[in-house]
């Protein structure tokens, strides 16, 4: 199973984005979810909100966000990338400058957030962009047929939010979508993401038939221990062994 981080591009700062990555591949990080920052607040999850907002401050220029996605790819080849990003960021970017950077550095693929045109989208597509989506535990049509009809990874919701589990869902619902989402994705990688925690929410990950996990908000902790930091993702990635 692999070991995947999530990483806000400019967060803390954009000089200190090195040395976060370096940590990250010491503890055995074998894939980076790039979040480009967004300067809306309200665009995706309210946890995210300050530190993206942050990261956006510190560099609102979207070429010195590639350059650092670039960097790095030269950097650690081998590592895998893909990139999330929204409507407001992909238009200050361009799609063709973003389809030709991917090309060029080998980018595993983008999350598009938020509400983009479907000539933006086809764009994309037409250029060779993989596609990559996310499933919650609700599972909704859309978000069904957006698996179905995606080029790249799945990303599925890893354990319950509270408000799930006042609608009565339990961490068990997890096995229930990984096994539909198997059904119809094929071959395509299916990563866990969001709630994960401790190293037995890993195992559970695991044994509910995940292909991978991504350590998301919780790795910030650490970032002013970059030593502890590679300490406490290889800690994860032993767990998934």
């Amino acid at each position: 199973m692999k070991t995947l981080c999530w990483l806000i591009s400019g967060h803390p700062s954009m000089d200190e984005c090195m040395p976060v990555i370096d940590a990250y591949v010491k503890g055995g990080c074998e894939g980076i979810e790039w979040t480009i920052p967004y300067s809306n607040p309200y665009i995706g999850q309210a946890y995210r909100f300050a530190n993206e907002v942050n990261a956006y401050n510190n560099c609102p220029d979207m070429e010195k966000h590639l350059e650092l996605l670039a960097k790095t790819k030269k950097k650690y080849p081998d590592l895998g990338i893909f990139i999330s990003i929204c409507k407001e960021n992909m238009l200050a970017i361009g799609t063709k400058r973003m389809i030709q950077f991917c090309k060029e550095n080998k980018i595993d693929g983008i999350i598009t957030i938020g509400e983009y045109e479907p000539e933006i989208l086809e764009e994309l597509h037409e250029g060779g962009i993989k596609n990559i989506t996310e499933v919650s535990y609700y599972m909704t049509e859309a978000e069904l047929n957006g698996a179905k009809n995606a080029t790249g990874y799945v990303i599925m919701q890893a354990l319950p939010y509270p408000e799930e589990i006042e609608a009565g869902y339990t961490k068990e619902r997890l096995r229930e979508c990984l096994k539909t989402l198997h059904e119809l994705c094929g071959e395509r990688p299916i990563y866990c993401a969001q709630g994960i925690r401790t190293h037995d929410d890993v195992r559970f990950v695991k044994d509910a038939g995940a292909d991978g996990f991504i350590l998301g908000s919780s790795l910030f902790n650490d970032y002013d221990n970059l030593e502890a930091l590679s300490e406490t993702i290889r800690g994860f990635k032993e767990a998934s062994e």
